[in-house]
């Protein structure tokens, strides 16, 4: 199985043309150690799942027990389990080359260029040069953790068949985790027979290694629903005020409806133009004069237009619209029936 990476060839270029060697940062190490401990430790967690449920599936036969809903959740846990067991794998395998990790730390910008003369056989480049090297414990653990997750998200993209099994073992894992609720919540009185035991156990088990895996989303997930009717009733209620606020603002924008004129040479005082379109007012132009001021006049199209973003006078910035009613939000169909 190939994955195939770009940047190893800039990385050479790099090196022969400045005579440096190519580094790793401080922060690249901890991601890449965390993500392998992590990928390691779900190697692990799969692999004593198929083990622990094909015993499983050979006492059941030899006790002749049959075989009920139960029984064929262990066997279909079984099989995803070594679908897991092979992707972790092959993270961890991949995770361990170090073209992929040259490839990951450019792509990350997390390769420094050491002269070879300061070069050592450590592939973590020296202090001086590492501008990661200054963090703090928490900070670099803080970052290493979003890292990681970064990591393992483009080496799965780089191949085929670990995007596609991740793709496969993450919804069946979700299947498998709401299955197991079903029989934990739903049918409890199975507990008690004898050839469910086992099962039983398992699904224990293996529900909570599920709900440690995914444990942010599930979260995420339960805080979102119970967050749902709080939400609604805040949309329904800014809804409800927002259409107060709407009404209010018609009824003030009407109110100054009441100054509009047709414009007439000398009929007003002031610049003979408009300020927010900067045109020169033209006979039977409407106009539309300020409460603040004679002075202040504009177009009854630009003032209507101005209000539906702003609620004081572009002159003077005095308020023209009722406190809390900004901006205005009125429908140009509306602006015309004034």
């Amino acid at each position: 199985m190939n994955i195939q990476f770009d940047g190893g060839q800039q990385l050479e270029n790099n090196e022969n043309e400045g005579n440096t060697v190519p580094k790793f940062t401080k922060l690249f190490a901890r991601a890449m150690d965390q993500f392998r401990l992590r990928v390691f430790f779900l190697f692990l967690e799969r692999l004593y799942l198929i083990i622990s449920m094909s015993i499983i599936l050979v006492l059941l036969s030899l006790q002749n027990c049959g075989w009920d809903d139960l029984h064929y959740w262990v066997l279909f846990s079984n099989l995803q389990a070594i679908f897991s067991l092979v992707l972790y794998g092959q993270l961890f395998h991949f995770s361990n080359i170090q073209q992929i990790q040259q490839h990951l730390a450019f792509h990350y910008v997390q390769i420094v260029f050491v002269p070879i003369n300061e070069v050592t056989d450590h592939p973590i480049a020296p202090e001086i040069f590492d501008p990661t090297a200054n963090l703090s414990t928490m900070e670099l653990d803080k970052k290493a953790e979003v890292m990681q997750l970064q990591i393992r998200q483009e080496i799965v993209n780089q191949s085929k068949f670990c995007k596609y099994n991740n793709i496969f073992s993450n919804a069946t894992n979700q299947a498998i985790f709401i299955w197991t609720i079903y029989y934990i919540i739903a049918i409890p009185g199975q507990n008690d027979q004898e050839c469910n035991k086992w099962p039983i156990i398992q699904i224990y088990i293996y529900g909570s290694l599920l709900f440690l895996q995914y444990s942010q989303y599930y979260l995420l997930a339960a805080l979102a629903l119970v967050m749902l009717p709080f939400i609604l009733v805040y949309l329904l209620i800014r809804c409800f005020t927002d259409r107060q606020k709407k009404q209010q603002a018609l009824k003030a924008l009407n109110e100054l409806q009441k100054n509009k004129i047709l414009y007439k040479p000398n009929i007003i005082e002031g610049e003979q133009e408009c300020s927010i379109c900067m045109q020169p007012y033209q006979t039977d132009d409407e106009i539309l004069q300020m409460s603040c001021s004679k002075l202040h006049h504009f177009h009854n199209t630009c003032i209507s237009a101005w209000l539906q973003i702003q609620s004081t006078c572009p002159n003077c910035r005095q308020q023209l619209l009722p406190d809390n009613q900004q901006p205005l939000l009125q429908q140009p169909q509306q602006q015309e029936e004034f």
